[in-house]
């Protein structure tokens, strides 16, 4: 087994991280069985490899079905304005910067017992589910904790 230590000192979102290990040799096919296992629909996953000023990398997509209703999405907890990208700054040299935008589509918000429903109903070794299941669970318990709320 082979042991890959990440030190996110500042974050890493979701696509990045299955980038990252898409470039270690995680095989996509493998990946995307896995993933299509779970009782999901309504998406489409890819990835294509990317030059990006001078670095090389992997870009992990995941794409919507744009025939899907998500006006009809019930939302399990508050809505804080996470989306939110502050890039205000000053410097005393010019230079110039890329514009970032976020794109704000409405989705689901899934609690704990959504999540390991779905984690449980997938075609996935107990291994895999096991820790993912302890993982979401240390989430709940973080999110909790910060937002005075039970684990859910």
């Amino acid at each position: 087994m082979t042991i890959a230590y990440i030190d996110c000192f500042s974050g890493i979102s979701g696509d990045m991280f299955v980038g990252a290990l898409l470039d270690l040799g995680l095989p996509f096919n493998e990946l995307k069985k896995a993933i299509e296992s779970l009782p999901f629909d309504g998406y489409s996953i890819d990835y294509k490899t990317e030059m990006k000023n001078g670095l090389k990398g992997t870009r992990f997509i995941v794409s919507l079905d744009s025939r899907q209703d998500h006006h009809d999405s019930h939302h399990h907890h508050e809505h804080h304005d996470h989306h939110e990208h502050h890039s205000g700054h000053v410097h005393d040299s010019p230079h110039e910067h890329d514009v970032h935008t976020v794109e704000q589509t409405p989705h689901e918000h899934r609690g704990l017992p959504d999540i390991e429903k779905i984690i449980n109903a997938g075609a996935l070794n107990d291994k895999v589910k096991q820790r993912s299941l302890s993982m979401f669970r240390s989430i709940a318990e973080v999110e909790g904790a910060i937002h005075n709320h039970p684990p859910e």
